[in-house]
């Protein structure tokens, strides 16, 4: 049995590792956080270097929280454990050890973590993605109706699958919370 504190440890480092900011530096950026909304995340990547870059920047962040879970499952953590790491693979992705404490807002981290516990619903929260997106034309609002769907999944689960069902709501109200400027800027509230 792997040792848990390793595990959340990696899993840390893991969520880390600033995708979005290094492939910016990487197309001429010396800091993505100075340019755009000042996130490291692929809507931002993509909107100030083209669009080409949103699938590899969001595909690598999914799958750096997907292969890592099952890197742990193979080693036989057991689902709490594994549950404890999608947070903490989460967390890392918001206050990066290499960012200073700064980070992305995780909708692609989120993303990879609901693939490896739930496929099916990550495709149905996938529709609802697309679905918000073609009426309100806006990454962040479509991200954050997802992140809604998701806490509701997880309060629907909660009666069969506890542990599962409480980490999704917890994803869920996190990219809520991590998107609240984009409500607040599509509902034209005060940003504090």
């Amino acid at each position: 049995m792997v040792d848990l504190q390793l595990l959340l440890l990696g899993a840390y480092i893991v969520g880390s590792i600033p995708t979005g900011y290094l492939f910016a530096y990487a197309g001429g950026i010396h800091d993505i956080r100075r340019h755009g909304s000042g996130n490291i995340g692929a809507t931002n990547v993509a909107r100030i270097l083209g669009a080409h870059y949103f699938v590899p920047v969001f595909v690598i962040d999914a799958l750096k929280a997907l292969l890592y879970l099952r890197m742990a499952a193979w080693y036989g953590a057991s689902e709490p454990v594994l549950l404890g790491c999608a947070i903490t693979v989460l967390v890392g992705n918001g206050y990066s050890l290499f960012l200073h404490f700064t980070g992305g807002k995780g909708f692609a981290t989120v993303t990879g973590i609901m693939w490896f516990f739930k496929p099916c619903l990550t495709i149905l929260l996938f529709c609802l993605w697309i679905t918000t997106f073609m009426l309100v034309r806006t990454v962040g609002i479509a991200s954050a109706t997802t992140c809604l769907g998701l806490v509701v999944s997880g309060v629907y689960l909660l009666s069969t699958q506890t542990s599962i069902a409480s980490a999704f709501v917890v994803m869920g109200l996190w990219g809520i919370w991590r998107h609240l400027d984009n409500i607040k800027r599509f509902l034209q509230l005060p940003i504090d």
